[in-house]
């Protein structure tokens, strides 16, 4: 598997304290996305000018790095020792993307298991490398552990997951075509059949619904996610669905400028936990297990 980022967790991506690893590549570009490092499926180096300590432009043997701290990313895309950070450590360099096979993982896991309460995969998006995926989590299950994966839910690789994991985390952003593409920049048109596929199969699923000013935070589209949440209940063989709200922030903001791209929602007002907490009631009022995480 292809990793971003690996590190732990406390109640929050699964119940107790989870090893999780960030899987890179997905197939949306959300405009209030925190962590734009796990978007392309490729290695790719965040650079911060500030941390930057080295005045000789050493720590990158192959002249990328200026006296000044000016960085030629275009010789960084074809480095292959990766020199700034295994060798050097300078920290305003941050490589974003390495291999990790199942066994490694397990080992990983193996090796925390006296601290651990599970494994938890997100990303990105986990199920854009379903085999290896799948993989990992029977090794993982085989071997004792609580295993969870974060998804979009949007990916034909998705339908294969409930039941493969002890739980499931699954977006749910829009149900408006229009606002799906041009907010998240690709088609939906997969989430409403695979949240249903999962809520009849995943004995253990939690939605997690982004509160994003644009998208979803008024009260029409709301009532709509509440209705479609209330019928994903009807589903559900445990008489029980639980939403978890999230509300947008701008916390990656310096990633974007680490990895000298765009943010578009830089300075744009973000809902108020009023907004989230009126969200959640309306969802219990529909049976729904609402929580706010604002």
């Amino acid at each position: 598997m292809l990793i971003f980022h690996q590190g732990w967790s406390e109640n929050f991506d699964g119940p107790g304290t989870r090893l999780i690893f960030y899987l890179k590549g997905c197939n949306f570009r959300c405009d209030w996305c925190a962590s734009p490092e796990s978007i392309h499926p490729e290695p790719e180096l965040l650079y911060t000018p500030e941390r930057n300590r080295d005045r000789s432009g050493r720590s990158c043997p192959h002249g990328a790095l200026s006296p000044e701290g000016a960085l030629d990313r275009g010789r960084c895309r074809s480095c292959g020792d990766h020199a700034c950070t295994t060798i050097w450590r300078n920290p305003a360099f941050e490589w974003a993307g390495y291999e990790l096979s199942s066994s490694e993982v397990l080992r990983l896991a193996e090796e925390a298991r006296d601290l651990l309460s599970g494994v938890t995969f997100g990303g990105g998006e986990p199920t854009l490398q379903i085999d290896a995926l799948l993989e990992t989590l029977t090794l993982l299950r085989h071997a004792g552990f609580h295993t969870a994966v974060e998804s979009n839910a949007s990916t034909p690789g998705f339908r294969r997951l409930p039941g493969a994991v002890d739980l499931l985390f699954a977006d749910l952003k829009t149900l408006d075509p229009a606002l799906f593409r041009s907010r998240i920049g690709a088609s939906g048109e997969l989430v409403a059949g695979n949240l249903r596929l999962a809520a009849r199969l995943q004995s253990e699923l939690r939605l997690r619904i982004p509160v994003v000013t644009g998208l979803n935070d008024t009260p029409a589209a709301q009532r709509e996610l509440t209705r479609f949440c209330a019928a994903l209940l009807e589903l559900r063989p445990t008489g029980k669905l639980t939403v978890e709200l999230l509300r947008q922030h701008h916390l990656g903001e310096p990633k974007y400028r680490a990895l000298d791209r765009p943010y578009r929602l830089a300075g744009g007002a973000i809902p108020s936990r009023e907004t989230l907490h009126e969200f959640a009631a309306l969802l219990r009022s529909a049976g729904v297990d609402a929580s706010v995480f604002a």
